[in-house]
């Protein structure tokens, strides 16, 4: 790579880090949220609370010193009984926490040198491994562009990273919502899509160690996410055809024993924390005091909810997706290998949300199941900007639509920030009254 691509990648990844950690400051500088640690993000969390504040996985501890036996806040708080056990398990995988870990040592230091309030919540614990989301979220806007330059120019690649950030609900989940698990998954599947892309192209055995780490790394912090890189490893073909690529597949299986192997180490972690709660090293279904005993409505999807109504519709809240399907389709032989991977990636996704128990995956700014998916549909975006490129025709009414999308996303995310609009229903009359208003009204 060349010192002019350098400093430009850099330069962007500084200014997409700093406008970030700009939004999370405004966030809870403003107590536009309160705290980071809440809400699912508690639930996220409660691994390091138990393993290094109350020395108790059992959870005990917990729902007695913090949560006060407080039934509803404990189930708001992911936290689940076992009575066969006696002990309680915490519904949410442990990645978030995985990940998070320096950034919660380095504010329990802090806590302890200050003489703090070691609980796991006071205000180190809060606002330092609350900023985490930034970090991880700059990473893998870095390992987008990376993987995009080996396909599109510089400019090309800074550009579409650029509106993956702000075009989407991306840039909310690395600040307001940091830490659910949404931008650290973003980070998983953007290094997947990078490490892979290198083992294909290079056959080295360590690339091949580092896709299955990511693997392991996207199922750890949400498990349905496992099934993006398991689609784009069978159909991966912008480099060979199908064909091809499969052949490759078959002759290296060493390497991919390795990466089932990498996968599983980087796993393995949930398996020990389930194994030593219950006694089993898989469980399949965490949410053992839920209301309803029917979790998932396979024959039922609620696709409406999922892609396009007001409340959480995915294309409705974030329409530059169906603008990354569009590049990969006018794009030709460019695009058109990825289709295949992508467009699965994406229905099947959409799929097992439509048929879950709560579709639009509760409040929320948008749709946030896609904020991962946000990493492999940021080559469908690369397409359409290089293929309307050399359109003079078509090429200012593209640049116009994709500024009025991301313009209108920044305003959403400044209204749902600021209480004008509700992070649970919203409906299509109250959305457009709130279009074109800059100061904040009352709370929807």
């Amino acid at each position: 790579m060349k010192r002019r691509e350098r400093f430009w990648i850099r330069a962007a990844l500084i200014g997409f880090f700093v406008t970030c950690f700009a939004g999370y400051l405004d966030v809870y500088g403003s107590r536009y949220a309160g705290s980071p640690i809440r809400s699912d993000g508690e639930g996220y969390y409660n691994y390091l609370v138990n393993l290094f504040i109350y020395d108790d996985l059992s959870g005990h501890r917990y729902v007695s010193e913090w949560l006060q036996h407080d039934e509803q806040r404990r189930k708001a708080h992911g936290i689940a009984y076992m009575p066969e056990h006696d002990s309680y398990i915490v519904r949410y995988p442990a990645g978030v926490s995985l990940l998070v870990s320096p950034f919660f040592l380095l504010a329990h230091g802090i806590t302890l040198w200050t003489g703090g309030a070691v609980n796991g919540f006071s205000y180190w614990y809060q606002y330092i491994t609350g900023s985490a989301a930034v970090f991880y979220t700059t990473l893998g806007l870095m390992f987008t562009i990376l993987w995009l330059r080996r396909h599109f120019s510089l400019e090309v690649s800074l550009a579409t990273a650029f509106l993956t950030l702000y075009g989407t609900n991306l840039f909310h989940y690395a600040t307001y919502d940091s830490m659910f698990s949404h931008a650290f998954s973003f980070f998983a599947v953007a290094g997947f899509l990078y490490g892979f892309e290198r083992w294909l192209t290079s056959q080295r055995l360590w690339f091949a160690v580092l896709s299955g780490a990511f693997v392991g790394l996207i199922a750890i912090i949400r498990v349905a996410n496992a099934v993006i890189p398991l689609l784009v490893i069978l159909f991966y073909a912008p480099l060979l055809g199908l064909r091809q690529h499969w052949g490759l597949l078959a002759a290296k299986w060493p390497h991919l024993l390795l990466m089932v192997l990498s996968s599983i180490v980087v796993f393995s972690p949930q398996c020990v924390y389930w194994y030593l709660i219950s006694g089993q090293p898989i469980i399949l279904n965490t949410y053992l005091d839920e209301a309803s005993p029917i979790l998932f409505r396979f024959l039922e999807p609620r696709w409406d909810m999922v892609l396009y109504q007001p409340t959480k519709g995915v294309f409705f809240w974030t329409p530059l997706l169906a603008l990354s399907f569009v590049g990969l389709v006018v794009s030709g032989k460019k695009g058109g290998p990825l289709l295949l991977p992508t467009g699965l990636a994406f229905v099947v996704t959409a799929y097992l949300y439509a048929c879950w128990l709560f579709p639009g995956l509760g409040g929320g700014y948008g749709h946030r199941g896609f904020v991962e998916f946000f990493a492999l549909s940021a080559f469908g975006l690369a397409c359409l900007l290089k293929t309307v490129r050399s359109l003079p025709q078509v090429r200012p009414f593209v640049y116009a639509l994709i500024a009025l999308f991301v313009m209108v996303n920044v305003q959403r995310t400044y209204h749902y920030w600021n209480g004008t609009i509700g992070f649970g229903r919203v409906t299509m009359a109250h959305y457009i009254d709130t279009l074109f208003v800059l100061k904040k009204r009352q709370p929807f």
